[in-house]
This record gives structure tokens, C-alpha cells and sequence, in this order.
């Protein structure tokens, strides 16, 4: 289960944090295994010790990322008897802060959950052979229980991705034709410049 203490020590700081990852993935319909649960911020109050001060656990390792790296820092919560290994991650970008603003709360999980499209964007600026198969079955699961068509959303958000993310929907878009080609949904729509309306990330 996700960690309550981490969710509710967050809430209590009132730091806006929603759950990613495989987590979400099977909130979403994709499931996959997981040694852990990640949760992601973007404040990076939470990288100093003193920000912990009070809380029951005190984090396992904290972490700080480098100038290109597209995480800010990890906090990281050893597994309980009771309880997943949690990672707090510390996002930036434009996909991390949409991701946050179009969370919703999981009773279930007593924790926000990114939406799927949100959770696309993330994967796409992480960018691994793990995460575009991850967007493959996301696009899958989500459009035979909703209809929801991952490129025609993604398009728009696209253009302010980072060059790495573009990259990788590059990647993807081609396993998704390759989809497409076999009968299974529609193939994603070529990226495109932004127009001056969009105004920067």
C-alpha cells in the first residue's frame, strides 16, 4: 500500500504531491510489477533532513540530481513490514508540473493519482524502453476502457516537452503505427512546432 505517513506528512506541509509510476499505471488499467511506490513533487523543500524533522521514518537516502537531469532529487523510504519502498520524487519541467495540476485524489489509495496523460508526459521526458512500452500499454488499456487516444492528447503538450521527450515520442510514435498497422488503434499525429499563442513551458 502507499506509504500513509509520506502521503499524509506531505499533505500536512501542505506540498502538492500525487502518485506516478506502476501505482498509477494500474489505477489507469496497465498494471506491471513494482518493487515500490513513487510519488512525485515538486517542491525541493522536501531534499533537506530538517524538512523530515518530526516525521516517524526518517528517509533511507536523499538525493540530489545534476543540472541535466530531468529529476531535481529522490528521497527515498526503505520497505516496512506493512508497506512498499516509497520514492518521493522531486520533478521539474513542464511535464511534472502538469502532472501535478491535473491529479486527482484516490480514495482508494488515500493519495492523488496522476492522469494518464499526465502520467504519459512524464514518461515520455523519462524517456527508457521500459516507459514507452509503459505508454504503449497505457494507450491500450485506456482506449478500450475510455476511448481516450494517447497521441490526439498528447499533441498539444508536445511542443513544450523537453528535446529528450521529443526524441522519445519519435520512438514511440512508430510503436504505435506498428500498432495501428495491426488493427489496434490509430497512429499518433507528426509533431508540430508551437504556435505563438502557446507562449514557453
Amino acid at each position: 500500500m502507499i506509504r500513509p505517513s509520506v502521503a499524509g506528512f506531505l499533505a500536512g506541509k501542505r506540498i502538492p504531491h500525487a502518485v506516478i509510476g506502476a501505482v498509477a499505471l494500474a489505477v489507469h488499467g496497465a498494471p506491471r510489477y513494482s518493487a515500490g511506490v513513487d510519488v512525485l513533487v515538486l517542491d525541493p523543500v522536501v531534499l533537506s533532513t530538517a524538512f523530515w524533522a518530526g516525521h516517524g521514518t526518517q528517509p533511507r537516502s536523499i538525493r540530489s540530481g545534476g543540472g541535466d537531469d530531468p529529476l531535481v532529487g529522490l528521497v527515498l523510504f526503505a520497505e516496512s513490514a506493512a508497506e512498499l519502498p516509497t520514492d518521493v520524487v522531486v520533478g521539474r519541467g513542464y511535464a511534472a508540473r502538469f502532472a501535478l495540476d491535473t491529479a486527482a485524489a484516490n480514495h482508494d489509495l488515500g493519495c492523488p493519482v496522476v492522469s494518464p496523460l499526465g502520467l504519459a508526459l512524464l514518461k515520455l521526458e523519462a524517456g527508457g524502453i521500459g516507459d514507452l512500452q509503459d505508454l504503449v500499454a497505457l494507450q491500450a488499456a485506456q482506449q478500450q476502457l475510455t476511448g481516450w487516444n494517447l497521441p490526439a492528447a498528447a499533441g498539444p503538450h508536445l511542443p513544450r516537452l523537453s528535446t529528450h521527450a521529443q526524441e522519445a515520442w519519435g520512438k514511440l510514435a512508430t510503436l504505435l503505427s506498428m500498432q495501428a498497422e495491426g488493427g489496434r488503434g490509430p497512429a499518433p499525429a507528426p509533431l508540430r512546432s508551437p504556435s505563438p499563442a502557446e507562449g514557453k513551458p
